[in-house]
């Protein structure tokens, strides 16, 4: 990575059973590249009780 690149780590919320985990994951990075440029992804899964533990959790949620 380079300061030319654009990034992005974040936390996805998932519900139910989503399945193959990994698939899910790929997808995403896929549309983020597709959609956004975004060259390099580190993204995690939670479960909604999970995600309303966080402490860190942003007002900005999309």
């Amino acid at each position: 990575m380079s300061t030319t690149e654009m990034a992005l780590t974040a936390h996805l919320v998932v519900t139910g059973d989503v399945g193959e985990r990994s698939d899910l994951v790929r997808a995403a990075s896929k549309k983020l590249h597709g959609e956004f440029g975004i060259e390099h992804t580190t993204l995690q899964l939670e479960t909604e009780s999970e995600a309303r533990d966080c402490k860190q959790q942003s007002p900005r949620v999309i």
